[in-house]
């Protein structure tokens, strides 16, 4: 049985995030479905021409990942669908993983990075057309562009983009 490509990261609302070789600037997003993987890396290729996202890096595939509940030849398994993107640096008020929690420590941070976040979102509709309605510290971060710390949108699933779909409504900046 091959080795595991990629190492469990985190996981947000409809996806998870491994590291995707030895460096970890390489990742892979795993997404529900093929049809949601699909949505989520047309999305991201748009975004990323603009420097809105981090890179994508492949097309949509599934790759070896160690199986939590794996004995002996059982050990890995195949991911569900998804693709290699760049490594983006998370936004982690408390260290919940990067992804945005309730405590008082990140709803600081978000207060703080209100205007950014803002910012990013009124970039995006403005740019390409896209409504960011998911947007919170969980859902952005940052890539190195020009030398230079740029903040972008590492959730670009369907939930992110569209309001019937967004878990977060309460967050929504638009």
């Amino acid at each position: 049985m091959p080795r595991p490509k990629g190492v469990f990261v985190s996981n947000g609302s409809r996806s998870s995030f491994f590291y995707y070789g030895k460096d970890k600037s390489v990742g892979f997003k795993e997404i529900g479905s093929i049809t949601d993987a699909e949505i989520a890396i047309q999305n991201q290729m748009m975004l990323s021409q603009y420097d809105f996202a981090p890179r994508v890096l492949s097309e949509i595939t599934k790759i070896m990942v160690p199986n939590p509940f794996g004995v002996g030849n059982n050990k890995y398994a195949k991911s569900g669908w998804g693709y290699k993107t760049e490594v983006a640096e998370v936004i982690s008020g408390c260290g919940y993983s990067g992804v945005c929690c309730d405590c008082e420590e990140c709803d600081e941070l978000e207060e703080v990075m209100n205007e950014q976040i803002q910012r990013l979102v009124n970039d995006i509709f403005d740019v390409v057309g896209l409504e960011f309605v998911d947007a919170h510290i969980g859902n952005v971060g940052y890539v190195i562009r020009d030398n230079v710390k740029k903040l972008v949108c590492i959730d670009t699933g369907i939930e992110s983009f569209n309001t019937d779909h967004s878990y977060y409504q309460d967050y929504n900046y638009i």
